[in-house]
């Protein structure tokens, strides 16, 4: 039998690390935002390459962001908290 995607070698490192995190933020946050304000732009007929170089940057350091803040946030409290369970 397959693993399925949540038990993956990839989500497995994703929650474990850092790294993980943020590229697992990014994925997940930084292209949809990426995508959906450029789609935006492009509609209203406001996207040009300053602007998509914007929306780019702003995805991106969001997406950076959220990784960090879910790793320090909820990831590691939560691994640490599994570890010390399994000790005693």
């Amino acid at each position: 039998m397959s693993k399925s995607f949540v038990q993956s070698r990839f989500m497995t490192w994703a929650c474990r690390s850092l790294i993980g995190n943020i590229v697992l933020s990014e994925l997940a946050f930084g292209l949809t935002l990426i995508a959906l304000f450029g789609a935006q732009a492009y509609s209203n007929g406001d996207l040009t390459i300053r602007f998509g170089i914007l929306i780019v940057v702003v995805s991106i350091t969001a997406g950076f962001l959220g990784g960090v803040m879910l790793w320090f946030g909820l990831a590691r409290p939560l691994l640490a908290k599994r570890s010390d369970g399994r000790d005693h």
